[in-house]
């Protein structure tokens, strides 16, 4: 799920490229600069985590849009 200001509701989208610095996701255009938050739940992990961001780069009115976000801080839900 992405959350931002910049958009009028959550949007369910999907991380394609994921790191402990950041993410790349699929299914939204958010403004560079913009802060997000993007809640998901990692490979290894079986409680979500919410990870607060900034969009580095993206698409602009693409057929399949993306962003690129650079994480902030990152904060766990409960144990693995």
């Amino acid at each position: 799920m992405l959350r931002s200001a910049a958009l009028p509701q959550p949007l369910t989208v999907e991380i394609v490229d994921l790191t402990t610095g950041g993410a790349r996701v699929r299914g939204a255009e958010v403004p560079v600069g913009s802060r997000v938050t993007l809640e998901f739940t990692p490979p290894d992990r079986k409680r979500p985590v919410s990870a607060r961001g900034v969009v580095a780069h993206g698409t602009h009115r693409a057929e399949q849009p993306w962003i690129g976000v650079v994480f902030h801080l990152v904060a766990m839900r409960g144990g693995r």
